[in-house]
């Protein structure tokens, strides 16, 4: 069984990284692979490395939007130009590990998975190890965590058929949160793979560090649609609207100011926990300083899922 693997790679102004990450992509262990790269218009070089990338092997597919349309849509074009039965994700500044495809493909097979992420290793932007992120695998444990913790970390591998299902992404930089929950409440399984297959990119333009404010209450838009779903017989339809989205992402401009400051030193504490554990401390309570009651809440959140995962794991 050598079904189409279509990998989703959307980028922007990725020049230092996306070489890199492309080519963990082509020289994987699994080779029956299209590779979609969207460049969202980009304004430094990463365009033209990618072209040149398409030049050396014929599964590269390179598109460009005509302006910045932002990841969903980005995201929507790529799967809409997509030919595979399967559907792996992949971000222009990580690294997958070279057998990451054929190891998330044969447990997603073997297990009668709809959807598989995968443990991950956390780099900064020199490639040097951050920390290790590890996953529940089972669907059930899944499903008791998922108002706590984003379940399943976006550098998945799915069946098709998900994505047909749910029509794509919808809400912007938590569009993968939404996106597992909705899964889930359409009766797919989900799962993680056990294995540490892929390494994620921690630097200061990724989506966590540029909208932490947008990021929190949109996490909590979807929890809410999530929980609206659960109520209902059918649990396919929530009251998502695209002006209440709007109104969401338009935030107080002195909120804002203490949301990035705070998620500033809390990713300065993530940065520099392993190597230097009093600077780290230090920039920890910093950050919960500036923003007390969501920083507890966070912690609370994820003490409470790493309690639950180290039962089980």
């Amino acid at each position: 069984m050598n079904p189409l693997i279509s990998v989703l790679i959307p980028v922007y102004n990725v020049e230092k990284f996306v070489e890199k990450s492309v080519l963990s992509i082509l020289n994987q262990s699994y080779d029956n692979l299209e590779i979609i790269i969207v460049d969202d218009c980009s304004n430094d070089e990463t365009f033209n490395i990618i072209k040149k990338l398409s030049r050396i092997d014929q599964r590269i597919k390179v598109f460009r939007n005509a302006s910045n349309l932002k990841i969903v849509e980005t995201l929507n074009f790529a799967f809409s130009v997509s030919k595979g039965e399967f559907i792996a994700r992949m971000d222009g500044d990580d690294i997958s590990d070279l057998d990451r495809i054929k190891k998330q493909f044969e447990y997603l097979i073997y297990n009668d998975i709809d959807l598989l992420g995968t443990n991950v290793i956390l780099i900064d932007e020199n490639d040097n190890f951050i920390a290790e992120e590890t996953y529940l695998t089972s669907h059930n444990d899944i499903n008791k965590v998922k108002f706590l913790f984003s379940p399943i970390p976006h550098f998945w591998l799915a069946k098709r058929k998900v994505y047909e299902a749910l029509k794509g992404y919808r809400i912007p930089t938590v569009e993968d949160y939404d996106f597992v929950l909705r899964a889930m409440d359409f009766k797919f399984v989900v799962g993680n793979h056990p294995e540490f297959l892929y390494s994620q990119r921690i630097r200061s333009g990724n989506t966590s560090t540029k909208f932490p404010i947008k990021q929190y209450y949109l996490k909590k838009y979807v929890k809410k649609l999530a929980k609206e779903r659960e109520k209902k017989v059918s649990k396919l339809f929530d009251s998502y609207s695209e002006n209440e989205l709007k109104n969401l992402e338009s935030q107080n401009t002195f909120i804002k100011f203490f949301f990035e400051k705070s998620f500033f030193f809390s990713n300065l504490y993530n940065k520099n926990r392993r190597e230097f554990i009093l600077i780290a401390f230090i920039y920890k309570i910093i950050s919960i300083s500036l923003l007390p009651i969501v920083q507890f809440s966070e912690i609370y959140s994820r003490f409470r899922y790493k309690m639950y995962k180290n039962r089980r794991m």
